[in-house]
């Protein structure tokens, strides 16, 4: 008898294990968010949601005792200290259950742990869905963008924007002017106001889900008036035109504006200097130089030979004269070595006075009576 009890026993018990894996195999879970997720530090109401078509509906989170629904107990419970689910609904004809996992507020010790939602409370055979948390912290604002807009009522604006820190619930925005010193906190990631001359100071820090401040702000200067430069003007000689030099006395890294020259006029006093205008301007106004520019000294350097050119032309005669030195001084000594042929012994000055060579001449002509008597034997 006892073993007959025995054997019944684990006939329902097969039985109901059999029933849950065919309910489980007809079963489908759909988890709202699964794979991983990103939860910022501080974050509350995260919500998860799941639909199961089956009989039971079952949370569980890190492998900790669950919380199943399968009837109209509409109740909510808490899954750990910082989740809690409730029943949507539950449709018995289908049948089909609707639940919602809410995260109260995201701890850092949340981090690497897993909610699951599935179709059984037994983990073995069943069909689930679930979500891994990685939990990160709020980072600063690293840097600012400021650029300025021009509304059609001449009001100048400044737009100042800057990258999406991490896990940032909110900024915090500084603006000061004059020792005048605004705050404001914004959600997005960018900030409009009007400005006037002078110089501004722009602060922007991210503020966590817990509502502190992370690390200090960063800042950006900007410096809001008219153009601040310095204009000089020459006059090019050589192609007649008029130079003009501009530098800007603001420093770039400050100014939001873009400075133009507008305008550039000038009028011939005299003929040797002339007036000049030079306007330049930006989106807060425009400033304007005189000046006056000396053409005289054109006239002189026409008039006058460089010292350069001079340096040069002595230059070119010094080495004309040695040039010529040296190529009558090789034509002598070529034409004295010639003549020494006639006259070995004669000496400088006989080549001058010509005495080597009519001597030359006297021993080249013939004695008449030699002559005759070199004719007489030839007849003999």
């Amino acid at each position: 008898l006892l073993i007959l009890l025995i054997m019944v026993k684990m006939a329902c018990f097969v039985f109901v294990f059999l029933m849950i894996m065919i309910l489980s195999s007809s079963a489908s879970v759909i988890l709202s968010t699964s794979g991983n997720a990103t939860l910022c530090l501080g974050q509350t109401r995260q919500q998860f949601l799941c639909e199961v078509a089956g009989p039971l509906l079952f949370w569980s989170f890190s492998g900790a005792n669950g919380v199943p629904f399968s009837s109209g107990a509409t109740t909510t419970r808490f899954l750990s200290p910082n989740i809690e689910v409730e029943l949507l609904s539950i449709c018995s004809e289908v049948p089909l259950i609707r639940s919602m996992a809410t995260i109260t507020k995201v701890t850092r010790n949340m981090n690497g742990t897993t909610l699951q939602c599935r179709n059984s409370s037994f983990v073995t055979g069943s069909i689930g869905e679930e979500v891994n948390f990685y939990v990160l912290s709020s980072t600063a604002v690293s840097l600012i963008y400021v650029t300025t807009l021009e509304s059609s009522t001449g009001q100048l604006t400044i737009y100042a924007s800057w990258p999406l820190a991490t896990c940032a619930a909110m900024y915090g925005v500084s603006i000061s002017n004059n020792d005048v010193k605004q705050t404001q906190v914004v959600e997005r990631p960018q900030f409009f106001f009007n400005v006037t001359s002078g110089t501004y100071r722009i602060g922007v820090n991210s503020i966590d889900y817990n509502g502190t401040i992370v690390e200090d702000p960063v800042y950006a200067t900007i410096s809001i008036h008219v153009p601040e430069f310095d204009v000089s003007a020459r006059f090019v000689c050589v192609n007649k035109t008029f130079l003009f030099t501009t530098e800007k006395l603001e420093e770039e890294d400050t100014s939001v504006l873009s400075s133009i020259i507008s305008q550039i006029s000038i009028t011939n006093q005299n003929n040797e200097s002339y007036t000049y205008k030079v306007t330049m301007k930006n989106q807060f106004g425009s400033l304007t130089k005189y000046g006056v520019v000396d053409t005289s000294i054109c006239n002189d350097i026409s008039t006058t030979v460089p010292a350069s050119s001079q340096s040069n032309n002595a230059i070119y005669v010094a080495s004309t004269i040695t040039f010529a030195l040296l190529f009558c001084s090789a034509t002598v000594f070529i034409l004295l070595e010639r003549l020494r042929r006639f006259c070995p012994t004669a000496s400088f000055w006989s080549f001058i006075f010509c005495d080597c060579l009519a001597k030359g001449q006297q021993r080249a002509k013939p004695i008449d009576g030699e002559d005759k008597k070199q004719t007489d034997m030839s007849s003999m």
